[in-house]
């Protein structure tokens, strides 16, 4: 990332967590508990999450720094954008996991998050984060139409 100033590499590592290695987010904590056979979605299953591989990312920043532009200013995801459905769908295709039967409503899963921090309380351990569902709930649903323009994101996924 050299020539990237501080505020823009924490940028970057923030929108990149999800994808470093021993993290607990997103995809990986979808995928454990989907394993486990506990997802349910939670209030829709047509979430859009545009997603993209961090080595990608890093090949377009290269990419754009090497261009004869002052500026550049991009949105980075891969072009298919997946819902939440589509990601457990691949999950299970992949790796066997059970589908998702069920979607809980937000209002619902509102009403019982006390009862949750509860058992946290008793020393019960529940994967349910309140920052976490809302998260998945909200669509990111981001096109990167200038890296297409430019021909960089990888087509082959």
């Amino acid at each position: 990332m050299a020539g990237l100033g501080t505020r823009a590499q924490a940028r970057h590592r923030k929108a990149c967590g999800h994808f470093r290695p021993r993290r607990t987010r997103q995809f990986h904590a979808a995928a454990s508990t989907l394993k486990r056979g506990v997802f349910a979605y939670p209030g829709r299953r047509d979430t859009i999450k545009s997603c993209g591989y961090v080595g990608e990312l890093v090949r377009t920043m290269l990419f754009a720094r090497d261009l004869d532009h002052p500026e550049l200013t991009y949105n980075y995801a891969y072009p298919p954008r997946y819902t939440s459905q589509d990601i457990c769908d691949a999950f299970h295709d992949v790796a066997g996991y059970a589908r998702p039967g069920i979607t809980i409503p937000l209002g619902r899963h509102a009403r019982g998050r006390p009862g949750l921090r509860r058992l946290g309380s008793f020393g019960i351990k529940t994967s349910v984060n309140r920052l976490r569902v809302l998260k998945l709930v909200r669509s990111t649903n981001i096109v990167p139409k200038r890296l297409l323009e430019l021909d960089t994101v990888s087509r082959r996924i």
